[in-house]
């Protein structure tokens, strides 16, 4: 199996050289795409987008991947990405969780923006070698603050948005109780905004997550050029089981050590979770997700209140789940939690925020609910009717299979990438069936 590690100042892995094309076939368009995160595991946070994104690329284009990662990182991208790659070169950090902390610290105190990716160093040195080795047709960032990357002159690049950072940092300062991440995140909510308008004015094209973040950008960064690519789901892997959801199971799943996670999550704890345990007494509460916060873990309650940590699967959760919760009032782009529940149609009630940019109608494919009393009171129905939740899920499912089955949201985006840079698609039948070995 080829070695997809490289440490920060080795080579990139280098592709088996392919045929061109001829008269009759022209040549696939070769693409990179750099992630300023890590890809795995897939289904936490940006992974999620980064991974879809990339199969989807794969689908049309010869892709090379350059992400941060360790060797273990690596190895797992490999054994569970499913589709061909010319190359892939993983790069690891060298600053230990102590120094991000104070790298963040510093770079506040000196008035610049905190995202760390943009100028590590072993990143740039990377994206240097890559570029140098491999020609591409056009180059797409997983975020637009990662535009200070030496990317050659005259290749097209386009930067994607799983949400808009400066507006992330905006809400958590108007809602967190906590004085310094309060001022933090008016500081930062400053810098990132200057940053992030100018890297986005410099990229191409801009791909936002929801109209409201396509807006974010077009008004409040001054971007002119932007694509909306929404968060989709794969309709195959999130499918409805025959579980028996008869049990009252409320489930709620995603990244915790995310402050809009911890934040949504101990706002329905404290707040909902008791008054539908005083009508319910037998209801339990699944929290599942990495990292969870120690006042969390404290929570537990044998027979109530589970932390399970972080799971390898959620589908099992959501299909013995009689509802899905997404109690969140901070946040950017969409929650792919909610699409993910609405796929195996399982009922979902969230707060506005937390559906934000899905463009799903309360009543008909979800239950909305801002405050504790209305939220608890939408769980409740939802337990005690059973035939209104299963009407409410069915119609959840086919809003996700029209709406956001990534294989259609890929197909837009290959159309909008020909259109607007000319990139040219490979044949059906020229794709290679696996891996190239390392040069």
């Amino acid at each position: 199996m080829e070695n997809l590690f490289r440490r920060s100042n080795a080579t990139a892995v280098s592709a088996v050289p392919r045929p061109r094309g001829t008269d009759r076939e022209p040549p696939t368009s070769r693409v990179l795409y750099v992630s300023g995160a890590n890809l795995v595991p897939r289904k936490i946070g940006p992974a999620r987008r980064n991974h879809h994104l990339i199969d989807q690329l794969c689908r049309f284009y010869d892709v090379s991947v350059l992400a941060l990662g360790t060797r273990e990182h690596a190895a797992t991208f490999a054994a569970t990405f499913g589709r061909p790659l010319t190359s892939a070169t993983f790069v690891a950090s060298r600053c230990p969780r102590p120094a991000r902390f104070l790298y963040k610290l510093w770079h506040t105190a000196l008035g610049r923006c905190d995202f760390l990716p943009a100028r590590a160093s072993f990143l740039h040195r990377a994206c240097a070698d890559v570029t140098a080795r491999q020609r591409f047709d056009a180059v797409i960032l997983s975020s637009a603050l990662l535009q200070r990357l030496p990317i050659p002159d005259g290749l097209p690049v386009i930067g994607d948005a799983h949400n808009v950072d400066f507006d992330v940092l905006r809400r958590t300062a108007a809602t967190t109780d906590n004085v310094c991440r309060r001022q933090y995140s008016r500081r930062q909510m400053t810098l990132t905004e200057r940053e992030e308008r100018r890297c986005a004015q410099r990229v191409d094209l801009m791909l936002a997550a929801s109209e409201r973040d396509g807006d974010l950008m077009r008004r409040q960064l001054q971007v002119s050029s932007v694509e909306i690519v929404p968060n989709g789901i794969d309709v195959d892997e999130f499918r409805p089981v025959g579980a028996d959801i008869s049990a009252p199971v409320i489930v709620f799943t995603g990244l915790l050590s995310y402050y809009p996670n911890q934040q949504g999550i101990r706002w329905f704890v404290e707040g909902v979770f008791p008054e539908i345990r005083r009508c319910l007494p037998g209801v339990r509460l699944v929290i599942a997700g990495a990292a969870p916060p120690r006042w969390l873990r404290a929570q537990h309650d044998e027979g109530h209140i589970e932390i399970t940590g972080e799971v390898p699967d959620v589908r099992p959760l959501l299909a013995g789940a009689a509802v899905a919760v997404v109690p969140l009032h901070i946040g950017g782009g969409t929650r792919v939690k909610i699409l993910e529940a609405m796929a195996m149609a399982r009922p979902v009630v969230s707060t506005s925020i937390g559906a934000e940019g899905l463009g799903l109608e309360h009543g008909r494919t979800i239950l909305l609910g801002d405050d504790a009393d209305s939220f608890a009171a939408h769980v409740l129905r939802l337990l005690a009717d059973r035939d209104y939740a299963a009407h409410l899920a069915a119609n959840g499912r086919r809003e996700v299979l029209r709406r956001f089955d990534w294989n259609r949201i890929g197909e837009h985006l290959e159309e909008r990438l020909a259109a607007r840079f000319g990139l040219i698609p490979r044949s059906p039948f020229s794709a290679r069936s696996h891996f190239p070995e390392a040069g």
